[in-house]
């Protein structure tokens, strides 16, 4: 239950990461402080790679060696996409495919999980 919680957790934080990151300039401008502002533009790109790293991970990890394992090549596949947005400083607007990206993969995990669980 801890591995699931907290790849999930991950996941979603990850969409409001990314929703942030896309927000740094206006935010810095009307003073709004905020952890991505706060942080800095690499270093909340840094920190969204290491939430959907860390949500996959621990997807794995709850699945265990059962061949439902392989499902998470499924995610890694569909995180490809915006992990390359975010590490080639895509800027405003192309940061929206990074949030659907992002909500794509968490969906998925979800579905997998429920239908891996289910069976497990």
């Amino acid at each position: 239950a801890v591995e699931i919680s907290v790849g999930f957790g991950s996941l979603i934080t990850a969409i409001l990461v990314a929703n942030n990151l896309r927000d740094i300039p206006g935010d810095t401008e009307s003073g709004k402080r905020t952890l991505a502002v706060r942080m800095g533009d690499d270093r909340t790109r840094a920190f969204y790679a290491i939430l959907m790293v860390v949500g996959v991970v621990t997807f794995a990890l709850a699945l265990g060696w059962s061949w439902w394992l392989g499902s998470t090549l499924i995610l890694l596949a569909l995180l490809v996409k915006p992990l390359r947005a975010i590490v080639g400083h895509a800027q405003g607007r192309a940061l929206v495919p990074v949030l659907a990206g992002t909500s794509r993969v968490t969906l998925v995990a979800g579905v997998l999980g429920l239908i891996a669980f289910s069976f497990h």
